[in-house]
């Protein structure tokens, strides 16, 4: 595995000058101009239900023709505009500049729909050829997504869906650069069907303190008990491509922080060569792959490389999970966790097997589902892995299926401490485990001389002179 990953890194530098040319050309300095949203209509400071629906249409007719011209379009700086979905479809060279903020129209009656609608998001990018958001690290910008009402709404079972911030579908060259995300509905940034991707510098936030305030604005606070409300689904990094590149970013939140989805094979291609590193993580259930189903058109994920993340009080922290279903398959496979760290897991801070889920309209699979023949897992590696102060009573769980088992599961340099996580959930799983504490009694035991040296790793990387740099690209 280690020659293959090694190989695979020695192709770095063809996207690395890739990624310099878009880097080069994205920043705001690039552009000779930018397009002012407000030359198109945008009116800041304006709640409405018309200022909504005016600024998402200001929005994208300034991206359309900054896109003719080579530019950006412009949020202005220290200007908040209220926002209804916005669409950009089939623009090539769209880009987005924040420089104030974009705002979800808070008021969830006024996007229409009922229970069981499928919100579209805020921001989508359908079927573009280059795609930027950026923002001024000296800004104080943000794609705002008021979210407090909607994760309400789906706790009570009032709605079974919520909308994501940021959606980009089937397309190629997508920078997201610095941006700050806050409490967004569902998902933050939703890439699905996307190839050569670079995320950095992103923050992404979701705030118990404005939680407690929102609630208490919506007349919610003493009916939640005074506590926070769960943000369901609120995923930090979701993305199904190639050639996808993850960095320096944080992110706090309540469900997968950094998640890679499948792609479908035989009709798009796997969701394959994917570097996550350098990020840090409070909360969150995760550096995750999945969930994965079975599929007539196969499901896959493949050759994917989590590196340098810390987490903070983590739900899950490594998350591998397959879902149920009875048609098609799905693979899993040379997945490598490396370097990765981890205090105060409250819950299994290694688990692989089924998603253990339950939504409440009903949906999901509940605390122990069935583990499933039809997804196979292959080729997993964890090396380098250290969690203190776990709270759940088990250091983790390796649960495959009796037919299907999981193969070539290695663990290295491991050690997982806390109140009792002595024992692993450890059932069909084939491979071996070298210096873990405590061993999982599934893998065969083996010893290695040494022990892997902890890098420094950081939440952002900068030149001597202050700026951002963009790091080599592991591989194409």
């Amino acid at each position: 595995r280690r020659e293959l990953v090694e190989a695979q890194m020695c192709l770095a530098a063809q996207l690395a000058v890739a990624l310099a040319v878009v880097s080069a050309a994205a920043g705001p300095a690039a552009a000779a101009a930018m397009v002012d949203i407000r030359s198109f209509g945008a009116v800041p400071g304006n709640t409405s239900v018309a200022a909504a629906l005016a600024n998402a249409r200001a929005v994208e007719l300034a991206v359309q023709a900054a896109a003719a011209k080579g530019e950006a379009a412009l949020v202005p700086r220290g200007l908040s505009f209220d926002l209804l979905p916005v669409h950009v479809t089939g623009v090539h060279g769209a880009w987005l500049h924040l420089e104030g903020n974009l705002s979800a129209h808070a008021n969830i009656s006024d996007w229409g729909g009922s229970k069981k609608t499928k919100f579209p998001s805020l921001i989508t990018f359908l079927a573009c050829e280059g795609v930027t958001i950026t923002a001024n690290a000296s800004s104080p910008a943000a794609i705002v997504g008021n979210g407090y009402d909607w994760w309400w709404a789906r706790l009570l079972n009032d709605l079974s869906y919520a909308p994501n911030l940021v959606y980009v579908q089937n397309c190629t060259d997508v920078l997201i650069d610095g941006v700050r995300t806050e409490n967004s509905p569902r998902f933050n940034f939703y890439l699905l069907e996307v190839k050569r991707v670079e995320v950095r510098f992103v923050t992404v936030w979701t705030d118990l303190e404005g939680q407690r305030q929102g609630l208490e604005a919506a007349g919610h606070w003493d009916a939640a008990g005074r506590l926070p409300t769960f943000p369901l689904n609120t995923d930090g990094i979701d993305v199904c491509g190639q050639d996808v590149w993850v960095h320096d970013v944080e992110i706090t939140n309540w469900d997968d922080a950094l998640c890679v989805k499948p792609c479908r094979e035989l009709t798009w291609g796997c969701s394959s060569n994917h570097t996550y590193e350098n990020a840090v993580i409070h909360f969150g259930v995760g550096a995750s792959v999945g969930s994965v189903p079975p599929s007539a058109r196969v499901n896959c994920v493949r050759d994917i490389l989590f590196r340098n993340i810390t987490f903070e009080s983590p739900t899950k922290a490594i998350y591998l999970k397959s879902n149920g279903g009875d048609v098609g398959t799905a693979v899993v496979e040379d997945v490598t966790y490396e370097h990765i760290r981890a205090t105060g897991s409250v819950w299994y801070p290694v688990y692989l097997g089924p998603q253990q889920q339950k939504e409440p309209d009903g949906r999901g699979d509940g605390w122990w589902p069935p583990t499933n023949p039809l997804v196979s897992f292959r080729n997993i590696t964890m090396r380098d892995v250290q969690f203190d102060d776990v709270i759940w009573p088990q250091a983790g769980v390796l649960r495959c299926n009796a037919s299907n088992p999981c193969t070539g599961v290695v663990l290295e340099d491991m050690t997982i401490s806390g109140w009792n996580a002595t024992e692993w959930v450890c059932e069909h799983a084939s491979g071996h485990a070298a210096d873990v504490t405590p061993q999982p009694q599934c893998l065969a035991p083996t010893q290695r001389p040494g022990h892997l040296q902890v890098p420094d790793t950081t939440v952002a990387s900068a030149s001597t002179d202050g700026s951002r740099q963009p790091k080599p690209h592991k591989r194409l």
